[in-house]
């Protein structure tokens, strides 16, 4: 009897869906495996990203802290506090300072301390010369992708830290510092960048003279011109004594570490600044004594001797009236020393407060009489060497430096404008106070702008771009930029505490020159020089002759700074530090 084939396939179908249940598991295990991994690689991407926002978070707390008007400020005005910010390069004795974000880390944040969880081992890099770390003039540093093993061990000099330990100054004060939902990072590193500061190509760092690791400049601090770095010249030891724009370039390193994650960030920091003048009323642009109307009030003064109580830099002594020429200064000399009366003596300047220093020339092409405006002498169009006392130095553009052409003037204007806290169209009105002492405000009006009435009117800088007309008895402390039109009438009742600038880009000078003017040029320019440069700006105007009181111009640097010190820190530029 034949036996029934299909006896023989019995049990084929549980074989089938069973090794295809095996192939589905080892599908589902693959799927969790891979998607387990894409979890872990987010998480860890995540914790890296967090941690590297955190870390540049750092850097935007103390830049924003290194305003003077910033709340929590790193750099609190002359006599309300001590500056934090570094005033040498880092050496034993000081320049490194640390701001901390402690959070509720149970570990102590210790950045100075070798073998601490936080340790900073970065700094051997930064080309900077301690005890206790590798010397960059002599080699051992480690290369560029490995920790540096310890901290400087010198004395504790040569840090600054929070006082007491847990809080203050140098503590973050970001949002939620101090608690489990601060920002990761842990540490901020401040120093003065040096011309080897920044890490290169192995043990070549990046120099801003191009120089090699161990040349003469390579200790050198730099400074921000507005435009590039530039390496400090002696016998300055500050940028503001070399010239009135100058300021120091910050080295600022930051450390963030999150749940196994960490990343080091570094930026080069600077501030630009409005470019400041060496005069309590500055008249730029020639044959300015032609529309210069002296105050009728027998009580307004222009006071060019600084009056605050602790000078803020670039300080100095200058003259009540700064003039383009010679020509116009000794004209403008002569009418006010022919005042009637006391009103003679309500034009004074220089380190006497002397009637001597009514008015200098400050222009472009030099001091004929050898005089300057902070009361030193010298030759023409001699060359430019910084001066402890003398920030302001003669040269091919003078005491006004880049405020001598209308193109730099123009340059002024768009500063002011692109760091303005309000832009007033033309024919607008701004809303008053236009800032004050304790919160100064940059303030640009287009157009026309009349002030009237009493009290306070504004503090910080205010650019008019029109003709600009003050009565009653108002006051702004600050800088004031009449630049444009460059025309300025005021009442004697209205005070000016800081310093009045007037320039008018908006009409050529007038050609042909003043034949007492038209000399110096031919012993500039050559003898066959007839007409002005093409880039001299026009005949300012000032017009003091709208009424009595006791106002005036009284120069004060620190009034004078208010804007500036409103000026956030520029990044100049910024890396990563990949170990």
């Amino acid at each position: 009897m034949k036996k029934n084939q299909n006896n023989r396939e019995q049990g084929i179908a549980l074989i089938t869906v069973l090794l295809i249940l095996i192939l589905l598991s080892i599908m589902a295990m693959g799927l969790m495996y891979v998607a387990d991994t894409d979890t872990a690689i987010n998480f860890n991407y995540r914790r890296e990203q967090q941690s590297f926002f955190a870390a540049k978070a750092g850097i935007e707390e103390v830049r924003d802290r290194m305003r003077r008007t910033a709340p929590n400020t790193l750099d609190p005005y002359p006599g309300a506090g001590t500056s934090l910010l570094p005033t040498t390069v880092a050496s034993d004795a000081g320049g490194v300072l640390y701001v901390i974000n402690q959070g509720t880390d149970p570990i102590p944040v210790q950045p100075w301390t070798a073998g601490n969880r936080y340790q900073d081992d970065e700094f051997c890099h930064d080309g900077y010369t301690l005890t206790g770390i590798p010397n960059p003039f002599t080699g051992n540093v480690p290369s560029d992708d490995v920790r540096c093993p310890n901290p400087p061990s010198g004395p504790s000099t040569w840090y600054t830290k929070p006082n007491p330990a847990a809080t203050g100054p140098a503590t973050s004060a970001a949002p939620f510092s101090g608690t489990a939902a601060a920002l990761p990072y842990k540490w901020v590193r401040v120093t003065w960048k040096q011309d080897n500061s920044v890490q290169g190509n192995g043990t070549q760092p990046y120099s801003v003279d191009g120089t090699a690791t161990n040349s003469s400049t390579a200790a050198t601090p730099i400074c921000w011109d507005g435009t590039k770095e530039v390496l400090l010249k002696s016998p300055a030891t500050t940028c503001e004594q070399m010239t009135s724009g100058l300021r120091p370039v910050y080295l600022v390193t930051s450390l963030a570490t999150m749940n196994g994650s960490r990343r080091m960030i570094q930026a080069e920091l600077a501030k630009n600044v409005l470019p400041t003048f060496p005069a309590a009323l500055a008249l730029d642009g020639p044959e300015a004594s032609v529309n210069f109307g002296p105050y009728s009030s027998n009580n307004a003064t222009v006071f060019g001797t600084d009056a605050a109580p602790t000078p803020c830099p670039p300080a100095g002594n200058w003259p009540a009236v700064g003039t383009y020429t010679d020509y116009d200064a000794s004209q403008i000399a002569s009418t006010l020393n022919g005042l009637p009366g006391s009103k003679s003596n309500n034009w004074k300047g220089g380190t006497t407060n002397s009637t001597s220093f009514n008015a200098i020339n400050i222009g472009p092409w030099g001091n004929v009489a050898g005089q300057y405006a902070d009361g030193t002498t010298g030759t023409v169009n001699a060359s430019c060497s910084p001066t402890i006392n003398s920030p302001f130095c003669p040269g091919t553009m003078g005491n006004l430096n880049q405020l001598a052409t209308v193109s730099g003037l123009t340059a002024l204007q768009n500063t002011i404008i692109q760091s303005a806290d309000t832009v007033v169209p033309i024919g607008g009105t701004p809303a008053l106070p236009m800032g004050t002492d304790t919160n100064p405000q940059i303030t640009a009006i287009l157009g026309d702008a009349s002030f009237s009435g009493s009290g306070q009117i504004g503090a910080g800088v205010l650019l008019v771009e029109g003709n600009l007309s003050i009565s009653g008895s108002p006051t702004f402390d600050g800088v004031i930029y009449v630049v444009g039109k460059g025309s300025l009438t005021t009442s004697g009742g209205a005070g000016y505490g800081g310093q009045v600038f007037i320039a008018n880009i908006v009409s050529p000078p007038p050609n042909p020159p003043n034949p007492n003017i038209l000399a110096v040029l031919k012993a500039v320019y050559g003898p066959s020089t007839t007409q002005y440069p093409p880039d001299t700006p026009g005949s300012p105007i000032f017009n003091g002759n709208g009424g009595g009181g006791s106002g005036g111009v009284n120069y004060n640097s620190c009034l004078a700074n208010l804007g500036n010190d409103r000026i956030p820190y520029k990044i100049l530029a910024t890396r990563e530090i990949l170990y």
